[in-house]
């Protein structure tokens, strides 16, 4: 295996930065997918693509399956890398992945920390930089939340119904504290998919169940 990666400074000030399996994951990710198109196996994978499974990224990194399973719903959670399921492996494309092999594509542009195309965010203080990542924490676990519930429902969720989640969270809104609380809205109703927030509905008791829902959250979140 040839070629190189390039990584921003910026890199540093990644949300799973300081998340050790999250980002051995994603960096073997950028290594490992292809730079130019390829045919392995019948399989077109194009530039940005790598076909792989749980068990091998197991290996490869020396995570159990449940770390590494986690650690992709994290990536995909921010839009880092979306997976796409077959009987014998799993697709992995890391978004934007242009931005780590062309080096003048960096100047002037989102640096590595940043993923997928998200430029909306300009330079942030460090503590506006903890309260997103806090969010992110938050926004992940409450996805956990939703797919329990569904398992609860036996309405378990495909790696496809994860990816329209995300595309739809996004498009109802792209602030994570209103994510979390669409989330905890369908959650509460036991909904099976999103949908805009009730803000016309102020009665206490569906209050209180929000309140609840953010506090168990919360504690979720402060165990991690």
């Amino acid at each position: 295996m040839d070629g190189w990666i390039s990584l921003h400074r910026k890199f540093l000030n990644w949300e799973w930065y300081d998340d050790i399996n999250t980002k051995s994951l994603f960096i073997h990710c950028l290594l490992k997918a292809n730079h130019i198109k390829k045919i392995w196996r019948g399989i077109k994978i194009d530039s940005g693509q790598f076909f792989t499974s749980t068990g091998h990224l197991s290996n490869e990194l020396n995570l159990t399956i449940k770390q590494v399973r986690i650690s992709i719903d994290k990536l995909k959670s921010t839009g880092e890398i979306i997976t796409k399921g077959a009987n014998n492996g799993t697709m992995i494309s890391v978004c934007n992945y242009e931005s780590y092999q062309d080096i003048t594509k960096l100047k002037g542009k989102r640096g590595a920390s940043e993923g997928q195309a998200r430029g909306k965010r300009g330079a942030i203080t460090n503590k506006d930089n903890k309260d997103n990542k806090d969010n992110k924490g938050k926004l992940y676990l409450t996805l956990l939340d939703f797919e329990e519930m569904r398992n609860k429902l036996k309405k378990p969720l495909t790696e496809r119904a994860k990816e329209l989640l995300i595309i739809n969270l996004n498009k109802l809104s792209s602030n994570e504290k209103t994510q979390i609380l669409i989330l905890e809205q369908s959650i509460i109703n036991s909904w099976q998919g999103v949908f805009p927030l009730n803000e016309n509905n102020n009665k206490i008791d569906r209050q209180k169940q929000l309140e609840e829902q953010a506090k168990r959250t919360e504690a979720k979140f402060k165990n991690q």
